[in-house]
């Protein structure tokens, strides 16, 4: 299975779709026959139909990616050059890339909100507790977003 092209699915089970946190799938599966593609115009139709809205798996990438960085950043006190501080959110970056099956740069360009950047760059992160629940970490990821984009 190449789970970079597409994403696969055990008809009539749970969903198995590669980057995306907390989604898993089913503790028994049957044999890997079983299994067939899902474009990823599927998964976005689905999402959709059940959302009542547009969405997307791009989405999920940004929510998981954003709020990964937040935690990570959290975590870390901001250096005192620009480049320190730069090297700080490519380490946090790199770590998420691998959780998305993506390159640093793409992770960091089409996934990490910019206002995560400037929370942490701003010291604004510091301030913030770890947030256990994943609605306590949409809802810190939503307010950094207000607060600090630009």
């Amino acid at each position: 299975m190449n789970w970079n092209s597409s994403a696969w699915v055990w008809r009539g089970a749970s969903a198995c779709w590669p980057g995306l946190a907390r989604i898993t799938c089913a503790p028994t599966l049957p044999s890997v026959s079983s299994f067939s593609p899902v474009r990823a115009g599927e998964v976005n139709a689905f999402l959709q139909e059940v959302a009542g809205r547009r969405i997307s798996l791009k989405d999920f990438r940004t929510l998981v990616a954003s709020a990964g960085a937040v935690q990570a950043l959290a975590a870390t006190i901001p250096a005192d050059s620009a480049a320190k501080r730069r090297r700080q959110v490519r380490d946090a970056v790199v770590e998420i890339a691998e959780e998305l099956a993506n390159t640093p740069t793409v992770c960091r360009t089409s996934y990490v909100h910019d206002a995560v950047i400037a929370a942490f760059e701003a010291g604004a992160l510091r301030r913030t507790k770890k947030s256990k629940s994943p609605v306590a970490q949409a809802e810190l990821l939503a307010r950094i977003v207000a607060r600090h984009a630009g």
